[in-house]
């Protein structure tokens, strides 16, 4: 298999290997995991550690295609003596029987799925290389035309040893032949390039092959009926195409086959059943990324200028605490003594907006307007929940379980309009986690007795449904899913975000983390339904009420539960609804565990009698006061080391630089910046020039420092430094990624952005452009940001260029 760096590969990786091994009864020993260059060590350890063969390969011609050849060439420069043959298997493969193929001196292959490229293509690619072509055979897909017998989809392959060496050699030429030939394809089939060549290379050694049945490489991705599908036997591997959903398990879109059904059951709880992961936690981490990629840039604008003003608290940014949840872990409890103190609180400076209209204290209003998606109506929400705080108010508290129960149905625009909010404050958001069985058992007790409304999921809430049903929804599924969450919550509002277990009393980890200025004790609220009153409650169900009937007749059956009382057993899931939880959340649940926050930050001395407003302090934070944010936007190698230095002397926390190489930075650098700003005061480097005008319109009243450099001194030392190395966020920059032979190009951006900068902020003073190479240093650093000079001298590093 070849590992190269795309997001999905090392997991993907991960399911192949284990299936290999478990239902393949194939040895570590005897799998070679080829590995890119790209591929970072510590995963390159992790499939040493497996016991496996671990191989670098360089990335054939563009690097984009025809990996399999370098792979092919590794193999072949290894030796094979002591193997009948060898097999390519794509990532995306999961393996459910032992891989002996019907003809082991024979090449075999499933013919193609569809006709990729089309005939005709195919056709003129053998007539320009003055090759015979092979016998039109048809397509596995019934609709999917006709293609030439040597056209094998590229996913499973079994080479005999005896074959290598030719079909290697062959398969190189005729691959660097159609490389250099692009007018051959379509722009939309020059990605079969590799598996074109491959049935060159078949058609010009004459190595004998043999085609395999559906049930050897059967593809999940698309819906079609399968000419070569042998109904009587069992599937050997499936190719599900990323079909992954957000447990890390099998997902397919295809149907119709008992067969597929049989093998995804077998396969997902196998691998449901594996509790820990090398690498879920990183296709976690990468999903969040790129969901909340989608988040656009809203920009402060949406407030108001004297609601901006109000975020700040002397020269100290306020701190903003939303608490999103979970359900179910004791959120009604800590609203309810929240909104009891509201008027005590807000003398000693915590500010609890009035609740939503609501029967319980809480904000499900800020929810409900994220759920619309509208700026205006979320920005006057905000501001009219604050208009009425005192101006001696340091920390805002808003709680809605909310949050979390609706995190999947906000739109990208949600997110982002959340994240300015975020932006704009000393922010914080918390979550409480419980154990997924007591969760899972909890929420579909309180679902059950939730009203029924048009814009919630038709088989959840106020429907008499087992909980293997509701499981079944995928909606209520999802909430099992804690590890995105958080990933996602991380990737949006930066390392803000503190996640707890739940250990039975919220409130008293609240008060204890924030040091609340609230004693501890209060009234347990809203307890779940026990077997008993779930019962009532799922036979009212069976009738169509009313909102306001079903909210009467759950006081009702609440009362009818509590007298009761022991009488009735607590639910419980089924072993087999255990199970089916524990497949979907367990090993979201391990990952998480070093993750969450068990101990307060802030520990205090908690005491049953509230202090005086004049004995009352400031609660002290692990961290200093946000400052106002430093984005330091010139280029690299203009002294943005010596500046980082220097910020960090005056007491910045400074980060920088940020996703130099993510392969997909384009796409996510904004995101990805946004987050990571809400955490740190000043940034360095690469992304940050390139977003300075998001981040003045996200970040208002920010500073901003241009370092500049004359420009032949700076290409040099940027020459000097990167010499032919390419990463993708320079390739994103220059449009090359590295500067040898871009003079022209890399000289062209740099002045370029230093004209736009400058004429972005004319007429402002939030701008300091910095020569440090020409003597500038702390006079005019110092003065810009209003801090005193140092009495040390100003840092310069890479002081060899």
């Amino acid at each position: 298999m070849v590992v190269d760096w795309p997001w999905t590969h090392p997991y993907q990786a991960e399911i192949l290997l284990f299936t290999l091994q478990k239902y393949a009864a194939t040895p570590p020993a005897a799998i070679t995991v080829q590995c890119t260059d790209r591929v970072r060590e510590d995963v390159r350890s992790a499939f040493r550690e497996q016991g496996c063969q671990v191989v670098t390969i360089a990335p054939y011609l563009d690097g984009i295609y025809c990996n399999k050849i370098a792979q092919l060439d590794c193999l072949a420069e290894q030796g094979t003596r002591d193997c009948q043959g060898v097999f390519l298997l794509d990532l995306d493969i999961a393996v459910l029987a032992p891989l002996d193929v019907p003809d082991p001196t024979a090449v075999c292959g499933k013919v193609v799925d569809g006709g990729n490229p089309e005939l005709a293509i195919i056709e003129r690619i053998f007539a320009a290389a003055d090759l015979a072509l092979p016998k039109v055979v048809p397509c596995d897909w019934a609709d999917g035309g006709n293609t030439i017998a040597t056209n094998f989809n590229g996913g499973f392959l079994y080479i005999p040893s005896a074959h290598l060496r030719p079909l290697r050699h062959a398969w190189r030429r005729w691959a660097e032949f159609l490389f250099a030939r692009p007018d051959l394809f379509t722009d939309e089939t020059r990605k079969h390039l590799d598996q074109v060549s491959f049935a060159m290379a078949l058609a010009a050694t004459g190595i004998p092959y043999r085609h395999l049945a559906s049930n050897w490489n059967f593809p999940c991705h698309e819906e079609h009926r399968l000419r070569l599908f042998v109904e009587n036997e069992s599937l050997r591997a499936l190719h599900y195409h990323d079909r992954l959903d957000e447990f890390g398990l099998l997902a397919p879109e295809v149907s119709g086959y008992a067969a597929l059904d049989e093998a995804v059951e077998r396969l997902n709880g196998a691998i449901g059943q594996r509790h820990t992961s090398m690498f879920f936690d990183l296709l976690k981490r990468e999903q969040a990324k790129r969901a909340v990629s989608r988040a656009p840039a809203i920009g402060s604008q949406m407030f108001s200028a004297q609601f901006v003003a109000r975020t700040w608290v002397g020269t100290a940014k306020r701190r903003l605490i939303l608490h999103a949840g979970t359900p179910k872990t004791g959120t009604s409890s800590l609203q309810r003594h929240l909104g009891g103190h509201r008027q005590r609180l807000a003398e000693l400076g915590w500010w609890y907006p009035a609740p939503s209209d609501t029967p319980e204290p809480k904000h499900q209003q800020l929810n409900d307007v994220l759920r619309q998606g509208d700026p205006r109506a979320f920005a006057a929400y905000i501001e009219d929940a604050l208009r009425d705080m005192p101006d001696h108010a340091h920390t805002v508290v808003f709680t809605t379980e909310g949050i979390f129960n609706h995190w999947w149905d906000y739109s990208p625009l949600s997110k982002g309009m959340l994240r300015q909010l975020a932006a704009l404050f000393d922010f914080e958001l918390c979550v409480w986690f419980r154990p997924p069985l007591h969760f899972a058992a909890a929420l579909y007790a309180q679902y059950v007795k939730n009203p029924h409304t048009t814009d919630t999921p038709r088989n959840v809430y106020g429907k008499d449904i087992a909980f293997s049903q509701a499981l079944d929804d995928p909606w209520f599924r999802r909430h099992l899913d804690y590890l995105g969450f958080y990933h996602e919550a991380r990737a949006l509002l930066g390392d803000r975000v503190r996640a707890f277990p739940f250990g039975g009393d919220t409130v008293k980890t609240f008060i204890d983390h924030y040091n609340v200025p609230l004693p501890p004790a209060h009234r347990w609220r809203n307890t779940s339904l026990r077997s008993a009153g779930l019962d009532v409650m799922r036979l009212v169900n069976r009738f169509q009420l009313s909102a306001r009937d079903q909210r009467q007749v759950v006081a009702l059956v609440d009362q009818i539960d509590n007298i009761i009382g022991e009488r009735s057993s607590r639910f419980h899931l089924a072993e087999a609804d255990q199970r089916a939880v524990e497949r979907y959340a367990q090993r979201g649940w391990e990952t998480l565990q070093p993750m969450l926050k068990t101990s307060p930050i802030a520990p205090r001395q908690t005491t049953q009698n509230w202090p005086s407003a004049a004995e009352w302090q400031p609660p002290a934070w692990p961290r200093a006061p946000a400052k106002r944010k430093v984005f330091c936007i010139g280029f690299h190698k203009t002294g943005t080391k010596s500046l980082a230095a220097a910020l960090r002397m005056l007491g910045y926390r400074v980060i920088g630089p940020n996703g130099a190489q993510e392969r997909d930075i384009a796409s996510h650098a904004l995101g990805m910046a946004l987050a990571v700003a809400t955490t740190f005061d000043a940034f360095n480097d690469n992304p940050w020039p390139i977003l300075y005008k998001d981040l003045d319109t996200t970040f208002p009243g920010s500073r901003f420092i241009l370092t500049v450099r004359e420009s032949e001194r700076w290409f040099a030392s940027v020459v000097r430094h990167f010499g032919n190395v390419e990463t993708p966020m320079r390739e994103w920059i220059y449009g090359a990624g590295s500067p040898l032979r871009h003079e022209d190009r890399y000289v062209r951006r740099y002045q370029a952005h230093n004209r736009e900068v400058q004429r972005y902020f004319k007429g402002r003073d939030d701008l300091l452009v910095m020569d440090l190479e020409g003597g500038d240093g702390w006079a005019e650093i110092c003065l810009f940001l209003g801090v005193p000079a140092p009495s040390s001298e100003f840092p310069h590093e890479n002081r060899s260029d």
